[in-house]
């Protein structure tokens, strides 16, 4: 299947050459996997600090959900943090998918890779499989409205510019377990070990991604950057990013409100150090305009309203 890239050769030339970088991101989260799943280590903070400095190694995970070829707010959000009267639960991540006319929000659980899916003697999952089962069916405690409220405070709070994601439409809401590998499901060469993981996700909003599947299902998308909510000031700030080069009209729509997006700029290793001045400035100059001021301007472009720019790594190389 050919590769297809949009807008690189744009006479703006707004976009890196993302090729040497989306296949080194693809390397490092593979070595990563593959060094826990052998050597046993279970260190899920790893793991939660690359997909944070690394947004796009993380969307192979959507590949089971809806309208998973477009990210909400070019956005992921690290760790939040939803509360009620009664519980208080944090998942790793929190990803957005969108089409015309509904709105998902897909809940993401993290998992050591060296974490086993079945019991070492009996015909069942393992310990540690069920009790990030358990994790994960918590949501359902919660609650109607908490979940729905959490998610409308997000979008009022980040991204009220985004008129993709203020418009009326169908809310959805998926949890995903990332877990486990695929090899040791299809090694057992026994069908009812699929169909007794399987038995597990039989709700429609329950998902279960293998690290397998998440490495075939790499599609590297870009702008993205990830954010988290500070605790001290309830502002949301920006922790990761895909490399820009230009700080433009989908960009403000989806990261004004964020703060520390400077912060990042100066430690990404595929700018140069004039690259990084010049997309400060520009962060800085449009991030003082106010919505009103923003749309009078007649020298800022947008590409496909806010879709973002994906291709298949795979086919890079």
């Amino acid at each position: 299947m050919p590769i297809e890239i949009k807008d690189l050769d744009n006479p703006k030339k707004r976009f890196l050459d993302y090729r040497d970088y989306a296949e080194d991101v693809k390397n490092r989260m593979t070595g990563i996997i593959m060094r826990q799943e052998t050597s046993g280590e279970k260190n899920e903070a790893e793991l939660q600090a690359f997909f944070e400095k690394y947004p796009s190694a993380l969307l192979g995970v959507l590949s089971s959900v809806p309208a998973n070829y477009q990210i909400g707010g070019m956005s992921v959000i690290s760790q939040p943090r939803i509360k009620s009267y009664s519980r208080d639960r944090q998942p790793d991540f929190l990803i957005m998918t969108t089409n015309s006319q509904e709105l998902y929000f897909n809940f993401i659980e993290i998992e050591s890779p060296a974490k086993k899916l079945f019991h070492p003697k009996n015909f069942d999952v393992s310990d540690e499989f069920k009790h990030a089962l358990s994790q994960l069916r918590q949501w359902k405690s919660f609650n109607k409205d908490v979940i729905p409220a959490y998610c409308k405070e997000l979008i009022e709070k980040v991204f009220k510019d985004n008129a993709d994601l203020t418009k009326e439409k169908n809310w959805h809401y998926n949890f995903i377990l990332l877990y486990g590998n695929s090899n040791e499901i299809t090694d057992k060469k026994d069908s009812t070990y699929n169909n007794l993981i399987t038995s597990h996700f039989t709700e429609h909003d329950f998902h279960h991604i293998t690290f397998s599947r998440l490495m075939d299902a790499y599609t590297f998308k870009f702008p993205l950057m990830t954010i988290l909510r500070k605790a001290t000031d309830n502002q949301f700030r920006a922790i990761g990013m895909v490399p820009l080069k230009t700080y433009g009209l989908d960009e403000w729509i989806n990261f004004h409100l964020v703060t520390g997006k400077e912060e990042v700029v100066k430690n990404l290793d595929i700018l140069t150090d004039a690259e990084k001045t010049e997309l400060i400035k520009q962060i800085i100059a449009l991030d003082t305009l106010n919505a009103k001021a923003i749309w009078k301007r007649n020298d800022l472009t947008t590409w496909e309203f806010g879709s973002g720019i994906d291709f298949d790594v795979d086919n890079l190389l």
